[in-house]
């Protein structure tokens, strides 16, 4: 109250004895409280009748105590009359009506004439527990929907006589911003008469701000602990995070593993990863040998890029960490840049996740991991997935969620997915790098993670395929119709490739030499 800098709450142990008549006359008079005048706090305390019953210089720092009513401190004794109080419960007081002697009291609770009283620190007489892993004065985050849960318990001890003891006198819960947090409390007693308090607090929706919740056993300076001061925030946790779930089980040793070959398990780390050449870009809508990607992966400045045949490609294309350096030793990739999968880290990838052509319904997990937690992403969390090298040939299937897309879309400018019995088909080739987030006003928090996969073992770009069925369809077409000529004609092709060979053999063999068989004969003659 006005003119009071605090206030203890104390037991009274041995009981304050009521100022006689002989010590302070005016007990025997008439009272009458007026209120303050002017830009002053005092009340004002009148004595009705005149005569020997009146003020004393003595009465100055007593205390008038008025049963069912505030009691004054008096601060000021104007006159044998009048005298000036500080109200001790400015909102319960009786103003300008008189009160016969008897009905008001004078206590001396003051210094001016000695100190009559003293305070004493009362032995330990409560022990406040709390049951949670939760540390003593902690800062707890709760997001959008989030409840916490807490459970505290005051147990009586150096308690001669068991007794039932209110709520009240034993602890209070005190806490700050109420249209911030939804407190619920629930008090009730065990069997050993301890006061145990259930309390339970719900994050409201799109509020942001801090509150603490105090739990105070009333006990003594003595005990251990009389406080606990919990920190509520009602926004993101800095332990709060999005996570992919992979697919194929790896350690972190197989990512960062330099030579695959050397490795004693180096053929299922290659079956399982993909070694990503050095500037490799992803391909683009115009073809494989026309990457059009600003990110490099397995970065090398020292190195020629990858596939830069065509203008477009010469054009684009942008260093992160190897910006500026002459070689990837410069470039200060640590373990952690070679395992992530940011973006933004791209030129520090060296490996991907392996998955042969195609890739159908690949289902897709995600975790959400707070304080050491994980809990799977269900909805309400819903996502958007997207390519971060402007890929297509993917898809993302899952539930139906027509009504939200229909809303939130327009919105959010991509489409909208449920998390739950969420999976992707690939048709394309080489690397995809897809980011997922969560939409806005799920989270307080930001939440997004990226994945990438390489497509192995793809069949020939367009129109290879097409080229190589049309070349095979003409050609077999082509064999049937000589078949079908031959038969309709009867040419009997073998013995037509017999005479021809025959032909052969005697257009081979050499003339018969006359010119001495001629001479011969004339020797004989």
């Amino acid at each position: 109250p006005p003119g009071f800098i605090s206030s203890v709450l104390v037991d009274v142990l041995d009981r304050f004895p009521v100022e006689s008549k002989l010590d302070s006359p005016c007990t025997a008079n008439t009272l009458r409280v007026l209120p303050p005048t002017g830009t002053s706090i005092s009340y004002r305390l009148q004595l009705t009748s005149p005569g020997v019953n009146i003020f004393k210089p003595t009465d100055l720092e007593k205390t008038v105590v008025i049963p069912g009513s505030s009691s004054f401190f008096i601060v000021q004794v104007v006159n044998d009359q009048n005298a000036l109080g500080d109200a001790t419960m400015p909102n319960r007081l009786l103003l300008n009506t008189d009160i016969p002697p008897g009905r008001w009291f004078l206590y001396d609770f003051g210094t001016v004439n000695k100190r009559k009283w003293k305070i004493v620190v009362d032995i330990c007489r409560y022990t406040i527990q709390q049951f949670d892993d939760l540390p003593r004065h902690a800062i707890k985050y709760l997001d959008i929907g989030s409840k916490l849960e807490l459970k505290f318990r005051v147990t009586p001890i150096n308690v001669g006589k068991t007794a039932y003891i209110s709520c009240l006198s034993t602890l209070c819960i005190l806490y700050k911003m109420p249209s911030l947090l939804d407190v619920r409390t629930k008090t009730y007693y065990d069997d050993n008469n301890s006061n145990l308090i259930d309390i339970t607090v719900h994050s409201r929706f799109f509020e942001k701000g801090k509150t603490t919740i105090a739990v105070i056993a009333l006990g003594s300076l003595r005990c251990e602990v009389v406080t606990l001061v919990l920190t509520l925030k009602n926004s993101c946790s800095y332990l709060k995070s999005m996570h992919y779930v992979l697919s194929a089980k790896t350690s972190p040793s197989d990512w960062l593993v330099e030579d695959v070959s050397a490795e004693p398990n180096g053929s299922a780390i290659a079956r399982l990863l993909k070694q990503l050449p050095v500037n490799y870009r992803p391909p683009s809508v115009l073809g494989i040998a026309v990457p059009l990607t600003e990110n490099f992966y397995n970065a090398d400045p020292s190195k020629p890029k990858l596939r830069d045949y065509f203008t477009n490609s010469k054009n684009s294309g942008r260093y992160k960490q190897c910006a500026g350096k002459s070689k990837r030793s410069e470039c200060g990739c640590t373990e952690n840049m070679k395992l992530s999968f940011s973006v933004a880290f791209s030129d520090c990838k060296e490996k991907a996740l392996r998955m042969k052509f195609p890739v159908s319904r690949l289902p897709l997990y995600f975790t959400i991991e707070d304080e050491g937690r994980s809990v799977n992403l269900t909805s309400p969390y819903f996502i958007t997935i997207i390519e971060v090298n402007n890929r297509t040939n993917w898809k993302v299937s899952g539930k139906d969620m027509l009504k939200m897309k229909t809303y939130l879309e327009h919105r959010l400018k991509t489409e909208l997915y449920n998390p739950d019995g969420l999976s992707i088909t690939i048709t394309g080739s080489e690397l995809f790098h897809f980011r997922v987030s969560t939409i806005p006003g799920v989270s307080f928090c930001n939440l997004f993670d990226e994945f990438q996969i390489y497509i192995d073992d793809s069949p020939l770009a367009f129109p290879g395929n097409s080229l190589i069925t049309s070349m095979t369809t003409i050609l077999m077409g082509g064999i049937i119709f000589v078949a079908f000529i031959l038969y309709v004609f009867e040419i009997e092709i073998w013995n037509f490739l017999k005479r021809k060979l025959r032909r052969n053999k005697v257009a081979s063999k050499p003339p018969p030499k006359r010119d001495s068989v001629n001479s011969g004969d004339s020797a004989g003659s």
